[in-house]
Formats: structure tokens, sequence, C-alpha cells
């Protein structure tokens, strides 16, 4: 489903018409279709990709922000040089574990999340060299034109989630509330890891994304 059959399937569940909406501009119906697929993959989790970054000797805490304009936060991190996945750990752990680990400097072993856009490594390298592959949870690429395709296949949530939006702006909340409910409902927030339950109008943003702290548990 490309983004002019989106938009068309929005403003039907308005009744509204598409040829001349009354409550959408064409320009506002292709920013609201960015922000339901962002919406949709903030919860979703579903699209992840790779980077790398070399390692730094005596470097305990490396940003990501530089890796790439979409991470929205890491989930795994390798040795990519000695093909080896490093054990994810936290601070808190690293210090009930060795007081001073911050001035250990070994063959790096571990991970732990700081922020979405900050890790740490235990050891810290004792040495320049090495990379690091960091495999990172990613927001959707914004849609370049109408005949663009949406990169998950949730295309259908993202038509309910368009249309929930367009119903409050029409000050409809009986259609609004049945729509968010078949939103909840989507087979893919059923699959979900982030669970379904916790979502709700304009619950994300790209600055103050969250790390959950059960990520140990969720990837294997």
């Amino acid at each position: 489903m490309d983004r002019a059959e989106i938009k068309k399937r929005i403003l039907d569940g308005m009744n509204d018409d598409a040829n001349t909406p009354v409550f959408f501009t064409d320009a506002q119906l292709n920013q609201l279709i960015d922000e339901a697929s962002e919406f949709v993959v903030a919860e979703t989790r579903a699209i992840r990709r790779s980077s790398f970054l070399p390692m730094r000797g005596a470097t305990s805490f490396y940003s990501l922000r530089s890796l790439a304009g979409d991470i929205m936060l890491p989930y795994r991190v390798w040795n990519y040089t000695r093909s080896t996945r490093l054990t994810v750990t936290s601070m808190e752990e690293l210090d009930q574990f060795q007081q001073r680990w911050l001035d250990t400097a070994a063959d790096t072993e571990m991970w732990f999340p700081v922020s979405w856009d900050i890790i740490g490594v235990y050891p810290r390298p004792a040495a320049d060299g090495g990379v690091l592959r960091i495999d990172y949870f990613a927001w959707p690429e914004a849609l370049s034109d109408n005949t663009s395709v949406p990169e998950q296949t949730t295309h259908d949530a993202l038509v309910l989630y368009g249309t929930y939006i367009g119903l409050l702006k029409q000050w409809d909340s009986q259609k609004a509330i049945e729509t968010f409910k078949r939103l909840q409902k989507s087979e893919v927030f059923d699959k979900a890891k982030s669970g379904i339950l916790r979502i709700g109008h304009r619950s994300f943003g790209r600055t103050n994304l969250d790390l959950p702290n059960s990520i140990k548990s969720e990837l294997p």
C-alpha cells in the first residue's frame, strides 16, 4: 500500500472527500502518515538495523548519535573484530561486582545501556583498535512521494491511526474511541513486545524515549 492509497483510506474512514478533503491539506496528510509510522514503529520496534563503531583505548562510554540519524535504541552489541556477542549488564550490577570497574582495561566482554543514544562497555579497551557492531531498533524513513511504500508491513495500522486523529479533529469522539480500540486490537500490536496497553496519542518521541528496563529478558 503506497502513500496515496493510505491517504485515501484515511479520508474514507473519516467520511471526508478524497478529492477535496475538508479537514486536512495534502501536506498535513503526508505529515500525519509519517507520524503514524513513527507511532507504530515505536510500539512494535519492527525495524532493526546495524551499524559499526570503532573502539577507542581507555574509553568506557560511546555516543551513538553520530552513527545514524534513525537510531531509536540499541538492543544488542557485538565485538565485531572477535566475532563475539557482548553480554548485556548495567552500571548497578557492575558497581556490585567491582567498585573500580571503570579503571579496568582488558578485552571488552560486556555492554550496558546508559540512554537511547549512549552505551558503555566493560572492561574498557586498553588501546585503540577493534570494532563494535551495534544492533538497534530504528525509526522509519519519511515517505518521499505518493508512490512511496512504508518500510513496515503494518499499513492497516497506519490507516487506523490516521483515521483516529482525523476523527478527533472532527470532534467525533465516539467514532474516534471505536477506531482506537480497533487499533489496539491490531495483530501487529498483539505481537509487540512493548505492549499495546501503554500506547496513547503522541506517547513517543525521538528525544525522550526511555530505554526499556527489560532489555535483557526481551531479546535472546
